[in-house]
């Protein structure tokens, strides 16, 4: 594996291009990085600043893992305690992959706290 970067490298980029770089290819247009970007910002304890780029995962063209961005934001509604938008999230998530066993299990977990 590379070495890691310096640490000055995540002061002076954007997010945007960090997630591009952690992408390891400039090509985001067809492979937009915007769940990576989220994920990032969610690592940072940036809730509100990774909710867009979540939301724009969603919407990203030729996605190999369109529930990812469901399960992120549903992770976030978790944090916040917005329990029934968190349950919608995974629901998505489940619709999307119905293999996700992430999904179906915060799923179970919040049905039997909310009953």
């Amino acid at each position: 594996p590379p070495p890691p970067p310096p640490p000055f490298f995540f002061k002076q980029k954007t997010a945007y291009e960090i997630g591009v770089a952690a992408r390891g290819r400039g090509d985001v247009y067809k492979r937009q990085p915007y769940n990576d970007i989220g994920l990032f910002l969610m690592k940072l304890g940036k809730l509100e600043d990774a909710v867009p780029w979540l939301e724009q995962a969603k919407e990203a063209p030729d996605y190999k893992t369109p529930h990812y961005p469901y399960l992120n934001l549903g992770r976030i509604a978790l944090m916040k305690g917005h329990f029934l938008q968190a349950a919608r999230e995974f629901g998505s998530a489940l619709e999307i992959q119905p293999a996700s066993r992430t999904a179906r299990r915060t799923l179970a977990a919040l049905s039997a706290q909310l009953n």
